[in-house]
């Protein structure tokens, strides 16, 4: 395995696989407590405006579900690894003409950040990363994959002249608070035979459940 060789050179970090949530939608063979076996924490990747399953393209209750059912099925500590919302830019009209996928106000950004960073810590995360920092500059718009995806242009936190996007400083102020992690209780009763009988059907089932059981404690 892998993740012995990676042992023999190095005995301290932490080793993590970056699982998205598309191998919780599709049978991937990344099953969780397999990744779990051999990894120390799990990994959740999930942009709410690309899955079909949720409320809305910019539902906060999104990550910390993904949270909750991966670790009940994986049996280890969630790590949010990428989470994020493309914004409308000064130059959108195309962009908005183009972009099949949801273009949020950097204030909705800003919003959405909060909202799910303290969501993803009620629900036990270890840490969360953004996607992205910047913007891209016009200069590279033709290039794949930001030709075919234009809203790939407008994830960062930063715009591409360097000037800060409100979600910015909402990541610093929640990054101030110094947050412990919190030892998480809340579990989803999945069967790891028959979830990925049906796991795009069964991920939308558990999400409902998810909602009904526990959302309005986060």
């Amino acid at each position: 395995m892998l993740t012995k060789e990676i042992r023999k050179l190095d005995t301290s970090h932490p080793i993590i696989l970056g699982t998205h949530v598309e191998d919780l939608e599709i049978d991937t063979k990344f099953y969780p407590w397999i990744v779990g076996g051999v990894c120390d924490y799990l990994v959740v990747h999930g942009y709410s405006a690309y899955s079909k399953w949720v409320r809305t393209p910019l539902d906060s209750a999104m990550l910390p579900f993904l949270c909750i059912l991966t670790e009940s099925i994986g049996g280890k500590p969630i790590i949010v690894e990428e989470f994020g919302a493309p914004t409308l830019s000064g130059d959108s009209e195309k962009t908005i003409k183009d972009s099949q996928v949801y273009l949020a106000t950097e204030d909705e950004q800003a919003w959405y950040f909060k909202e799910t960073l303290q969501k993803i810590h009620n629900a036990g995360s270890i840490g969360a990363l953004v996607w992205c920092f910047a913007d891209y500059h016009k200069s590279l718009w033709r290039k794949p994959p930001l030709d075919k995806k234009p809203h790939e242009r407008f994830f960062g936190v930063t715009r591409s002249n360097g000037t800060l996007k409100p979600a910015a400083r909402v990541l610093k102020e929640f990054a101030s608070k110094k947050l412990k992690v919190k030892a998480q209780s809340r579990k989803l009763r999945v069967s790891k035979k028959t979830y990925y009988s049906k796991p795009l059907e069964n991920i939308a089932k558990y999400y409902q459940r998810y909602l009904r059981k526990f959302v309005l404690d986060l």
